[in-house]
């Protein structure tokens, strides 16, 4: 018997790539929020099909977050300071996320090879893939070892930046 609630879990690595690229194109080309807004939401909808609910929500509290920054803080800035950026990069982090959190890193460089990239191409993507979650696991390992000492949230922020 299948289950009603069926999750896709995996992505296939060139599709997944193909997705990354267009989300970068995406970001060149926009004009204004509201395009990198829809691009962002098919990613978040994509992240729900693959069941990666927790990641999908932080997602939308991000978009959520810097919209309303861009609507109600920064027209008070001034003009040097501009948070367009971020916005435009999310369709591309989303993107990025949801590669890594579907497909192997040995899926992904096989997925490469076949779709015939240079091999120097290929190198510097694998290695770039990998630099993340060596990343994620040093943050992780120095929080708890403040935690242990008993350092506090605002010391264990500052440290971190």
């Amino acid at each position: 018997l299948m289950n009603k609630r069926t999750v896709i879990n995996h992505l296939d690595p060139r599709a997944g790539l193909w997705l990354l690229l267009m989300a970068n194109i995406g970001m060149f080309c926009q004009k204004n929020s509201e395009q990198g807004s829809m691009l962002s939401g098919i990613f978040l909808l994509l992240m729900l099909v693959h069941g990666l609910y927790k990641a999908a929500g932080k997602g939308i509290v991000l978009l959520v977050s810097f919209h309303l920054l861009l609507m109600y803080v920064f027209p008070q800035c001034p003009a040097w300071m501009n948070m367009v950026f971020p916005v435009r990069m999310l369709p591309c982090f989303l993107a990025g996320l949801l590669l890594l959190r579907t497909s192997s890193m040995q899926k992904m460089i096989a997925a490469m090879y076949t779709l015939h990239l240079p091999q120097g191409f290929i190198i510097a993507m694998s290695t770039t893939l990998r630099y993340f979650p060596a990343l994620k696991e040093e943050f992780v390992h120095i929080n708890a070892a403040m935690k242990l000492q008993n350092i506090s949230w605002a010391s264990r922020l500052e440290c971190t930046v």
